[in-house]
C-alpha cells in the first residue's frame, strides 16, 4: 500500500466511502470543493477535521481512517451508538495547499515504489529536517536553503498537474519573488492564494508585521520563507486593510455557530500533524469582543478533561498556551465553543514526509492511539453534553 496520499486518491477513497451523508458544502477562491460528510442520526453533534495545513498529509489520512471505522462500526468503534451523535467530518480542509504538497512530493514518490523504498525517502526528509533545526540553532541567521529543501530543489510549480491550472499559475506568480528559496514548495501550509487558514483570523499578529512592512521569517527550520508575503508559509488575508475569512474558515465557523446556537453542538477536533501536543487552553485574554464571557470557566474545564482523557492514550504533551497573545483561528473557536482540542498527531516530525520515515515504530502506533484516544473522547463529548 502506498500511504503517501493525493488529491485524487483522497477523492477517490471519499467516492468508495459507504453509510456516510454527502453535504452540501463549500468552494474555495479557486474552486476546489471542501469535501464535507456526517454519520449518524443522533442528537449530539461533533465535527472533526483534517487537513488544515497543505503539507500535513498524515492528518487526512487520519480522518479518512477515522471515518471509515466510524461509520463502518470497525474495532474500537464497534459498539458507538450511532442514534446518540452526528459527527460532521471535514478531511480535507485545505484542497489546494494539500494539491501543491502532494504534487511535489510525487517528484520524488511515485506508486512503483515499495514501501520500503517510499519510507526510506520519508526517513532522509525526516533527519534532513530535524538536522536544520539543530542548524539554525547554532546559527540562527543563517537563511540559506536547507538539507530537506534540497531534496526539492528543482521543483516548481509545473510538477503541478496541468488541470489544476488556477493553481499552478497563482504558485508560479508568488516565485516570482526571490525571497521565497528554492525548494520550499515542498512544505506549503497556505492554500493556493498564499493564505494560512490557522492564521486567518483579525486577531494574527501577521496583519500588524505586514501594515508595518517587517521583514519577518519562519521559526526554525523555515527561517528562510518570509511569513508576509504570499507564499508557502502563507499571511493571515489577502487584504490586510479589508479583512475577511477564507471559504475554508467560514465552512467550519458557520458550523460550529449554527450548531452551538441551535443547541446541538457537543464538541470538535481538529488534527494537525506533527508534535505529539494537544492544544486545549483557550486564552480569553487576548479578545477584547468576547460574546460569551460567562462561558470561560466552563470552557477552560471542559477542555483541559477532554485533553487529559486524549492523553491516556497518546501520552502526548499538553500545551497550554500561556501567551497573552494568540495568532490562530483554532485559538480564537476555543474562546467561543467548549469541547475544542487540537491534535499535533505524530511524535516523529518533518512536515510533509517525516510521519511516514518509520511505518512499525512512528506512523502505526500514531494512527492507532489516535483512534483509541479519538474513541473515547468522542464518548466523552457525548455523556457530558451540557452547553
Amino acid at each position: 500500500m502506498n500511504y503517501i496520499l493525493d488529491y485524487d486518491k483522497v477523492l477517490n477513497i471519499l467516492n468508495n466511502m459507504k453509510n456516510l451523508r454527502k453535504m452540501k458544502s463549500i468552494n474555495t477562491r479557486m474552486g476546489y470543493e471542501v469535501p464535507y460528510y456526517t454519520y449518524g442520526k443522533g442528537k449530539n453533534h461533533i465535527v472533526i477535521v483534517g487537513g488544515t495545513h497543505g503539507s500535513e498529509i498524515i492528518s487526512v489520512d487520519f480522518v479518512l481512517k477515522l471515518m471509515d471505522k466510524i461509520s463502518n462500526k470497525k474495532d474500537e468503534f464497534n459498539d458507538l451508538d450511532e442514534n446518540k451523535f452526528t459527527i460532521h467530518f471535514i478531511p480535507l480542509q485545505n484542497p489546494e495547499g494539500f494539491i501543491i504538497s502532494t504534487s511535489v512530493i510525487k517528484t520524488l514518490i511515485n506508486d512503483t515504489m515499495s514501501l520500503d523504498e517510499i519510507e526510506k525517502v520519508c526517513k532522509d526528509y525526516y533527519l534532513k529536517y530535524k538536522q536544520d533545526d539543530i542548524n539554525v540553532k547554532e546559527n540562527k541567521g543563517n537563511k540559506e536553503i536547507k538539507l530537506h529543501q534540497q531534496m526539492f530543489i528543482d521543483t516548481n510549480y509545473e510538477c503541478i498537474p496541468k488541470k489544476h491550472e488556477k493553481i499552478r499559475e497563482s504558485v508560479k506568480e508568488m516565485y516570482k519573488d526571490e525571497r521565497l528559496p528554492k525548494g520550499s514548495m515542498i512544505c506549503f501550509r497556505a492554500n493556493a492564494s498564499g493564505i494560512e487558514l490557522n492564521r486567518n483570523t483579525r486577531f494574527s499578529k501577521g496583519l500588524k508585521d505586514i501594515k508595518e512592512k517587517k521583514e519577518v521569517y519562519g521559526l526554525n527550520r523555515y527561517n528562510n520563507i518570509p511569513t508576509t508575503i504570499k507564499g508557502p508559509l502563507g499571511i493571515p488575508c489577502i487584504d490586510v486593510n479589508n479583512f475577511s475569512y477564507e471559504n475554508e474558515n467560514i465552512l467550519l465557523f458557520d458550523l460550529l455557530e449554527k450548531l452551538y446556537c441551535e443547541k446541538k453542538y457537543c464538541g470538535c477536533i481538529l488534527f494537525h500533524s506533527t508534535g505529539g501536543e494537544i492544544y486545549y487552553k483557550p486564552i480569553f485574554e487576548s479578545y477584547e469582543n468576547n460574546l460569551r464571557v460567562e462561558e470561560q470557566e466552563k470552557i477552560s474545564n471542559k477542555n483541559l478533561e477532554l485533553a487529559l482523557e486524549y492523553q491516556k492514550y497518546t501520552e502526548y504533551k499538553l500545551t497550554d498556551n500561556n501567551d497573552k497573545e494568540f495568532n490562530s483561528f483554532d485559538g480564537y473557536l476555543r474562546t467561543l465553543y467548549p469541547n475544542i482540542l487540537l491534535i499535533e498527531l505524530s511524535k516523529m516530525g518533518g512536515n510533509p514526509l517525516g510521519p511516514y520515515g518509520d511505518i512499525k515504530n512512528n506512523y502505526i502506533p500514531t494512527i492507532n492511539d489516535n483512534l483509541k484516544a479519538t474513541r473515547n473522547v468522542i464518548e466523552l463529548m457525548i455523556n457530558k453534553t451540557s452547553i
